[in-house]
């Protein structure tokens, strides 16, 4: 692509950067379209496995004090807070471990960030063992700000760290980093609507996460809402120990706990699903003769636990017979009424079920 082109693009990120208004949605969308990936590990300070004061996940901690912060921050929902007492404070990140040195030798690696502190107190570095580059500190107070350092690596480099730095004693709030290949000034940035700084209201999952990425991704948000048609795979799980309720589509809402054992989901038919125990299929039955019968009718003990139950008796032939009447009792106790047929021979048999 002509050098021209790369000029206009730098020149619009920079002048957005500078007048403090949001770089050009194009930008973001170029980047997808040519497939640049983050050279970064955890640029987004989302992962803080070892702890929130010690390094996050990827980056070592080279002097000074780090935080995960979740209050002071731009794109996601934390930053990391480096603080200097004394001397430099220095969070860095080499990312010549993922390729080899060699193939970053003789090649232009540009960094962008968000930083906030006080004037002068954030700047970035790219050393390579040989030499370095330092970005100019930047000039703002707790307002975020953008930072680009732009480094060609040395022939006989021995390494390409990204280094954070904060340049006087106090703290540096710094978010969104990202690394690329080339001189084009990228940075994770805020679309249209997102309030001033809280990061993405609307956009896809590729700004979300970082792009490539090969480890889990977590989305955080105050309100999530999805267009259009979605496909996921792997696991999914819907809520937390912090969310009352999952509703979907406007629904239904599904339950906030476990049922038991053998429970199933029903519904009301007006939104609200819930457990339920499934109506057993159990049947109770049991063979008769004439000397079980009382005055034609026979009370059968069926402990079923139910009252109304549909009744089948068979007679010595194995021949259905409608009975006269069954009457339920209660809930373990049926009469089933052969007036009509007594006195019976043989054995009969009679079946109650649900």
């Amino acid at each position: 692509m002509g050098s021209s082109f790369n000029k206009l693009i730098v020149a619009l990120d920079r002048k957005a950067a500078k007048d403090g208004t949001e770089t050009p949605k194009f930008l973001g969308q170029f980047t997808r379209d040519i497939g640049l990936q983050n050279l970064l590990s955890n640029g987004n300070f989302a992962d803080w496995t070892a702890g929130d004061t010690s390094a996050p996940d990827g980056w070592t901690l080279d002097n000074g004090a780090i935080a995960k912060e979740s209050t002071t921050i731009y794109i996601n929902s934390f930053s990391a807070k480096l603080t200097r007492s004394g001397s430099d404070a220095v969070l860095s990140q080499d990312v010549a471990t993922t390729r080899g040195i060699a193939y970053f030798k003789g090649k232009t690696i540009t960094v962008s960030a968000w930083a906030a502190g006080a004037s002068n107190f954030a700047a970035l570095r790219i050393s390579d063992g040989v030499d370095s580059t330092e970005s100019t500190a930047l000039a703002t107070t707790t307002a975020f700000g953008k930072l680009d350092v732009t480094h060609t690596v040395n022939a006989s480099a021995t390494q390409v760290k990204i280094e954070l730095l904060t340049k006087q004693d106090g703290n540096v709030f710094f978010d969104g980093l990202i690394a690329l290949e080339g001189e084009l000034p990228f940075a994770f940035t805020p679309q249209s609507g997102s309030g001033g700084g809280g990061g993405p209201s609307t956009d896809t999952l590729d700004n979300v996460c970082d792009r490539g990425a090969t480890t889990d991704q977590t989305i955080t948000a105050a309100g999530f809402t999805t267009t259009g048609a979605a496909s996921l795979t792997g696991s999914v799980t819907l809520g937390n120990s912090d969310i009352a309720q999952v509703t979907v589509n406007s629904a239904f809402t599904l339950p906030t706990a476990d049922g038991t054992v053998g429970q199933v989901l029903t519904t009301n038919g007006t939104g609200t699903v819930g457990w339920a125990t499934p109506a057993s299929s159990a049947t109770y039955t049991t063979s008769f003769t004439n000397g079980d019968l009382v005055s034609g009718i026979l009370s059968v003990n069926h402990g079923l636990g139910y009252e109304y139950l549909r009744p089948a008796v068979y007679d010595e032939n194995d021949e259905i017979v409608i009975p006269t009447k069954v009457k339920s009792i209660d809930a373990n106790n049926t009469d089933v009424y052969l007036t009509g047929f007594a006195p019976i021979t043989g054995t009969w048999h009679v079946r109650l079920s649900l």
